[in-house]
C-alpha cells in the first residue's frame, strides 16, 4: 500500500509545476504587450488614424496602450477593464480585449494584419459607422477569441467570408447597412453560441438559410431588405423546434430568450410553411415579399408564443378565419394582400392592432369586434365592404377629436371625424377606444365635410350618400374677389408706413448696421484680425449610439439642424464637423457667446424623440416643473427690480448704462462672462438708446438671454446667482446691477457693437 501512495504523491508533485507553468504562460507579459501595442499602431496607420474623429493616446506614442481611446484590456487578474464594453470577454489577462472604434471615421481596407496581432486576446470589435472599403477577408477566421463583431454601416462589400463560421466563440454578428453580396455562407450554421445575426440592408442573394433557425442559442435573426429569393422550405430543417403550443410561462424561458425572425423586403415566394408559422417566436416579419397561397390558420392559431405577425405586402389569398388568431397575439398586419370573404370575429383578448386594409374583404363588420378589450387600432380601408345606412351600432364618431383628411384619390380636401368602436374599452373616454380606419363611402360619409373654401358635391342613391367630392365654389361673391386686392393694398400701406418711420428716426443707425453686417459676411480672419472659435461636443454620444442606433441618428439630426440654424444669424462659419462635434468661427466673442446661448435654449425647446427620455442620462424635468421654475425666477426678478428702482433715482440713468456695468462684471466668477458683460457695458455707453433692441436676436428664437426690460427676463436665465457668481458687496445687488446693465446694452442698439 505504501508503494502506490508514494507514487501518487510523486505524480501530483510532477503535475503541479506543469500547471503553474501553463498558468504563467496564459498571461500577456511585457513582450506580448509590446507586440500588441505595435499592432495597434499598425491599425492606426492602416485606417487613416490622423483623420479619426477621436484619437486620444493613439497619436501621442503613449506606452500605456490600454488607456488609448476605444481600447480595453483584461486586467492581470483576468477581470475585464471596467471602462470597456459590457459585452467584452477576457480571454487573456493583460491583453487587449476590445476595440470600440465605432463612428470614428476609420478609412481604408479592413486592417487584417493589425487585427491578427491581437488574435490571442481580442474578443470585442465595434467598427460600425465608419468608411472602410473592400471585403471582409477570410483571415478573420484567425480571431478565435472573438465573441462580438459589430460592423454595421462600415462601408464593406463583397461576399461574407466562410471563415466567419470558424469563430466558435462568436455570439453577436451585426453587419447591416453594408454592400455585402452573394449568399450567406452555410458555415454560419456551425456557430453554436450565436445569439444575434443581423445582415439586413445589404445585397445578399440566394435562398433563405432556414438551417440557421436550428442554432440552439439564436435569439434574433434579421435578413430583411436584401434580395433573397426562392421558396421557403416546406419542411422544418433538422434541429428546428416548431412546437409552440405551450404558453410562455410553461416554457421556462424569459421574453428575451424567444426567437425573433425578420425576413421582410426580399423576393421570397411560395406559401408560408406551417413549421415557420408554428415556430416559437415573439415576432415574425415576412412582409413585402411575394409569398402566396392560403395562410396556415391551424399553425398560427396554436402558436401561443407568437405576439406580432407582420405579413403585409404579399400575395396571400383565400379567407381569414377566426382560428388564425392565437390567444397571445397582439399585432397582426395582413394589409396589401388578396384576402377575400367576410371579416373574421377574432377572440384574441390580447389583440391591440389589426390591419386588414387593401384586401378584397366583403360583407358587414362583425359586431363582436367591439368585445375585444385590448384593441386600439383597426384598419379596414381599401376593401369591398357592403355599404351601410350610416354608422352601425358597433361604430360611432369621435366628436372630441379633430377631423382628419381622407386618403383615397379624388377626395382631396375631404375631412372626416374619426370613427371608434363602441364598447371597446372599459373607459368611457374616446382616447381609450379603438380607432377604426374605414372608407367613408361604406358608412355614407357621415361626419365628413370639405375644407374651406371648397364645397361638397354629393351623390345620393336610395337615400344614402354614395359619393362626396370637394370642388371649388361657383359664383364667388364680390367680397371674395376684392379680398386679395384689399390685402395687397394693406400690405403696401404698412410697408410705406415703415419706410416713413425709418426716415423720421434717421438712417444713420441703419447705414452703420448694414456696414457692420457687410463686413461680417466675409469669412472670419480674412481681414487679418483675431477670430473666435467655438468647439462643441455631445457628452456620452458613443454610449447613446450603442444604446439605440436609430434613436441616436434621429437625435443627432435634430442636434445638427439646430446648431446650423443659428450660424448665419450670428455670422458664424462652420470650419469642420466630425461626428457630433462642430468647430465654428466667429468675428468676435460677442457673436460666439450669443450663438452659444441661443443654441442652448433652442436645444432645450427642440422636439426630441420620446424614447430618448428613457435613457438614464436624460434630464427628468417636465413641462410642469420647468413652468414652476420659471414662475419662481420671475417672482424673484420682480422683487429685486422693485428694490432697485426704489433706490435708483439718485444714481441717474447713465450709471446703469455704462459706469456700473464694469463694476458689476468684476464680481462675475466666470472670466468669459465678465468680459462679455464688460463689452456689453461699453456698447451701452456708445449706443443710441432710440435704436431699439439688439438686431442679433430675431423674434423666431426662444426667449433670448439679452432682452429688453419690458420683456420677460426670468425666462432668459436659469439662475442669476449661478450665472453672475459672488461679487463685491451683496451678491443679489451685484447680480441685479450686472443684469440691468446688460439689458441697458440691449436698449443701446447695434450702434454700440
Amino acid at each position: 500500500m505504501a508503494g502506490p501512495r508514494w507514487q501518487s504523491w510523486v505524480g501530483a508533485l510532477l503535475v503541479f509545476p506543469l500547471l503553474l507553468t501553463a498558468a504563467q504562460a496564459a498571461v500577456c507579459d511585457t513582450g506580448c504587450q509590446a507586440q500588441q501595442r505595435s499592432s495597434l499602431t499598425d491599425l492606426y496607420a492602416a485606417t487613416g488614424g490622423r483623420g479619426w474623429r477621436r484619437q486620444s493616446g493613439w497619436d501621442s506614442g503613449s506606452l500605456d496602450h490600454c488607456s488609448w481611446f476605444g481600447v480595453s484590456c483584461c486586467g492581470t487578474d483576468g477581470i475585464p477593464d471596467a471602462s470597456g464594453p459590457r459585452s467584452a470577454a477576457c480571454p487573456l489577462p493583460g491583453g487587449v480585449a476590445g476595440l470600440d472604434l465605432g463612428l470614428n471615421n476609420l478609412t481604408g481596407a479592413w486592417p487584417a494584419a493589425a487585427l491578427a496581432g491581437l488574435s490571442s486576446s481580442l474578443a470585442y470589435i465595434n467598427l460600425r459607422g465608419n468608411s472602410l472599403q473592400g471585403r471582409l477577408p477570410e483571415s478573420i477566421s484567425g480571431l478565435q477569441q472573438l465573441s462580438v463583431l459589430y460592423i454595421d454601416d462600415a462601408g464593406l462589400s463583397g461576399a461574407l467570408p466562410a471563415g466567419l463560421g470558424q469563430l466558435a466563440n462568436l455570439t453577436q454578428l451585426t453587419a447591416a447597412g453594408n454592400g455585402f453580396s452573394g449568399a450567406l455562407p452555410s458555415s454560419l450554421g456551425q456557430l453554436q453560441r450565436l445569439r444575434r445575426l443581423t445582415v439586413s440592408s445589404n445585397a445578399l442573394t440566394g435562398a433563405f438559410p432556414a438551417s440557421l433557425l436550428a442554432l440552439p442559442q439564436l435569439q434574433q435573426l434579421d435578413v430583411s431588405n436584401n434580395q433573397l429569393s426562392g421558396q421557403l422550405p416546406a419542411t422544418a430543417p433538422a434541429g428546428v423546434d416548431s412546437s409552440s403550443n405551450t404558453p410562455l410561462g410553461a416554457l421556462g424561458v424569459s421574453r428575451n430568450e424567444i426567437l425573433e425572425v425578420r425576413l421582410s423586403s426580399n423576393q421570397l415566394s411560395g406559401p408560408l410553411p406551417g413549421w415557420l408559422a408554428a415556430l416559437p417566436v415573439i415576432l415574425l416579419d415576412a412582409s413585402s415579399n411575394k409569398l402566396s397561397g392560403s395562410l396556415p390558420a391551424a399553425a398560427l392559431g396554436s402558436n401561443l408564443v407568437l405576439q406580432e405577425l407582420l405579413l403585409a405586402g404579399n400575395r396571400f389569398s383565400g379567407s381569414l378565419s377566426a382560428d388564425t388568431f392565437s390567444g397571445n397575439l397582439r399585432v397582426m398586419d395582413l394589409s396589401s394582400n388578396s384576402l377575400t370573404g367576410s371579416l373574421p370575429a377574432p377572440a384574441a383578448g390580447s389583440l391591440q392592432r389589426l390591419d386588414l386594409s387593401h384586401n378584397n374583404f366583403t360583407g358587414q363588420l362583425p359586431p363582436d369586434l367591439a368585445q375585444l378589450p385590448a384593441l386600439r387600432q383597426l384598419q379596414l380601408t381599401g376593401n369591398e365592404l357592403a355599404p351601410m345606412q350610416g354608422l352601425p351600432a358597433v361604430l360611432q364618431l369621435d366628436s372630441s377629436a379633430a377631423a382628419v383628411p381622407v386618403d383615397p384619390v379624388g377626395q382631396a380636401g375631404l375631412l372626416c371625424q374619426p370613427v371608434v368602436l363602441t364598447g371597446s374599452s372599459s373607459s368611457s373616454s374616446s382616447s381609450g377606444r379603438a380607432t377604426v380606419q374605414l372608407d367613408p363611402a361604406v358608412y355614407g360619409f357621415e361626419g365628413c365635410f370639405c375644407k374651406a373654401p371648397l364645397a361638397a358635391a354629393v351623390e345620393q342613391q336610395g337615400g344614402r350618400t354614395v359619393s362626396m367630392t370637394c370642388v371649388a365654389k361657383q359664383g364667388a361673391p364680390l367680397a371674395a374677389v376684392l379680398a386679395p386686392l384689399l390685402s395687397v393694398t394693406a400690405v403696401a400701406l404698412v410697408a410705406l408706413a415703415c419706410v416713413a418711420a425709418a426716415w423720421r428716426c434717421g438712417l444713420a443707425g441703419l447705414v452703420q448696421r448694414i456696414s457692420v453686417e457687410a463686413k461680417k459676411k466675409t469669412p472670419p480672419g480674412t481681414a487679418a484680425k483675431d477670430i473666435t472659435l467655438v468647439l462643441t461636443d455631445v457628452q456620452g454620444s458613443t454610449e447613446l449610439w450603442e444604446w439605440d442606433q436609430q434613436l441616436a441618428s434621429d437625435a443627432f439630426k435634430t442636434h445638427d439642424r439646430v446648431l446650423r440654424q443659428y450660424m448665419t444669424q450670428f455670422f458664424g462659419y462652420e470650419v469642420s464637423t466630425e461626428g457630433d462635434a462642430f468647430l465654428v468661427a466667429f468675428h468676435e466673442p460677442f457673436d460666439a457667446v450669443a450663438w452659444c446661448l441661443c443654441v442652448q435654449m433652442a436645444l432645450h425647446y427642440a422636439e426630441w424623440p420620446e424614447p430618448l427620455l428613457m435613457h438614464k442620462s436624460t434630464c427628468l424635468d417636465t413641462a410642469s416643473t420647468l413652468e414652476l421654475k420659471r414662475r419662481q425666477r420671475q417672482d424673484r426678478w420682480q422683487t429685486r427690480m422693485t428694490r432697485a428702482v426704489a433706490g435708483d433715482d439718485a444714481a441717474g440713468s447713465s450709471g446703469w448704462q455704462g459706469g456700473r456695468t464694469a463694476s458689476a462684471a468684476t464680481g462675475v466668477g466666470d472670466g468669459a462672462a465678465a468680459a462679455t458683460m464688460a463689452a456689453a457695458g461699453a456698447a451701452g455707453v456708445a449706443g443710441n438708446e432710440a435704436d431699439g433692441p439688439l438686431e442679433h436676436f430675431p423674434d423666431t428664437l426662444p426667449p433670448a438671454p439679452l432682452v429688453a426690460v419690458d420683456q420677460d427676463p426670468a425666462a432668459a436665465y436659469e439662475d442669476e446667482e449661478a450665472l453672475l457668481g459672488q461679487g463685491q458687496g451683496s451678491s443679489s445687488d451685484n447680480a441685479l446691477e450686472a443684469r440691468m446693465a446688460v439689458e441697458g446694452t440691449a436698449q443701446g442698439g447695434p450702434g454700440g457693437k
